[in-house]
């Protein structure tokens, strides 16, 4: 799309798009990873918790980001 047609607003919104699905798969690969190496059970309350903030966080960053991408000069 940039090869084409340049840096314009659709493609900036596309680039936008993939990096808040990126912001969700890596919180979630995150919990995948913590989920295999601490192997938590129901009694680890404080750890189960932690994994749903990193996801809850992930989330919210790609759902309420505040960060735009913008052409630049360069």
């Amino acid at each position: 799309m940039i090869a084409k047609d340049g840096v314009t607003p659709a493609a900036l919104a596309q680039g936008q798009r993939i990096l808040n699905a990126a912001r969700v798969d890596y919180s979630v690969m995150l919990v995948i990873i913590a989920d295999m190496v601490l192997k938590p059970t129901l009694n680890d309350i404080t750890i189960l918790g932690c994994m749903a903030l990193v996801l809850t966080t992930g989330i919210a960053l790609a759902l309420g980001g505040t960060r735009r991408l913008v052409p630049s000069a360069a």
